[in-house]
Order: C-alpha cells, then structure tokens, then sequence
C-alpha cells in the first residue's frame, strides 16, 4: 500500500472530530456541563452523521488520488469505509453492528 492510505485510514482523525462536534456544538462561552459524557458508550446518531460525513470526505480524497494517479497510489477498495473497519477491528466485542453509532455504543 502507497503511505497516503495510511493518512486516510477511518481511525481516530475521522472518529472524535464527529463525535466532538456532536457532544458541543451548542457549547457557548461560560456553559458549565453537568457531567462528563460517555465518549463512545453514548455515541448517538449526530455523532454518527458527522463521522459519516467525515468519512465520505476522506473517502472522495482517496478517490481522487487514486484516479489522478492512474492507480499507482492503490486501489479504491484498499482504504476502507469506517463503518466496515470498526466492524473488523473489533470483531466478536460488537453486540449490535446495525448502525454506525452502534458499532460504537454496543461495543466492549
């Protein structure tokens, strides 16, 4: 595999930008909260449109390199989607594999 699939592997850099922006996108300066959140256990469906959303964009990035290099940088299917790789990473910890948010939320 080209070094430039590693960059746009559905790893950390597409999952907590998501989730972040879910959990604060109303935060306003002075805004106390009243208890810490559940960072994956509670991972919900804005969590997992923005992750979605992310990983479409790293999806048409490697795309585009891929067609603009002729294929000498890989193949379309080597970068996969974040959805199919929690899956296998985690194979055997995930109880519900439904949705993207359960992937992370049923995940042990």
């Amino acid at each position: 595999e080209h070094f430039i699939a590693v960059h746009l592997w559905p790893a950390n850099p597409n999952i907590h930008p998501g989730r972040l922006y879910a959990l604060f996108h109303d935060h306003v300066a002075g805004k106390v909260y009243e208890r810490n959140p559940m960072f994956y256990e509670e991972f919900d469906e804005l969590s997992a449109e923005w992750c979605q959303k992310i990983n479409d964009e790293r999806l048409a990035v490697w795309a585009a390199a891929v067609q603009q290099s002729n294929g000498a940088v890989g193949k379309i299917g080597d970068v996969p989607q974040l959805k199919t790789y929690i899956e296998s990473a985690y194979f055997g910890q995930i109880h519900d594999s439904s949705t993207l948010s359960s992937v992370f939320s049923t995940n042990d």
